[in-house]
């Protein structure tokens, strides 16, 4: 089996990306992919697509459709957040919060654009914008 390099490669997150303690640790990206994608159900590129739509204007400005994408936006948030501290091992609440384990993975899927990514993903569905994150929009 052959591997991309991005696959050979060790992930450091940006530094502040992890809890006190930890900020030199590294990651090897398939043991993430694998781990992201189990703890995701294989759902990870909707679940950042339903993440981010809260901040999108998709055309219902109907109450109900509204609440409808903020309530799809806060489950996948929760299943991100969890995701991610699966694919990192991280401590659960109080000693690392849901926004410490989305800023990793919104790090980690940065670095991973920026490296490449796995054949098995079409190009752009994982580095999409999530609200409030550094992931950049998908380029066309």
């Amino acid at each position: 089996m052959f591997f991309e390099d991005h696959q050979k490669m060790i992930y450091t997150p940006s530094p502040g990306c992890l809890p006190d303690g930890r900020a030199s640790q590294k990651f090897d990206p398939l043991a993430i992919d694998r781990a992201l994608m189990v703890a995701t159900g294989n759902a990870l590129a909707r679940l950042v697509e339903d993440w981010k739509a809260v901040d999108r204007d998709e055309g219902d400005i109907s109450p109900q459709g509204r609440a409808a994408t903020i309530e799809r936006s806060c489950r996948a948030e929760e299943t991100l957040a969890n995701a991610a501290r699966v694919a990192f091992a991280l401590p659960a609440f109080p000693d690392c919060t849901d926004a410490v384990a989305l800023e990793l993975l919104c790090d980690y899927l940065e670095w991973l654009k920026k490296k490449g990514t796995r054949e098995s993903t079409p190009p752009g569905s994982i580095t999409s914008a999530a609200p409030t994150s550094p992931i950049p929009t998908k380029s066309s």
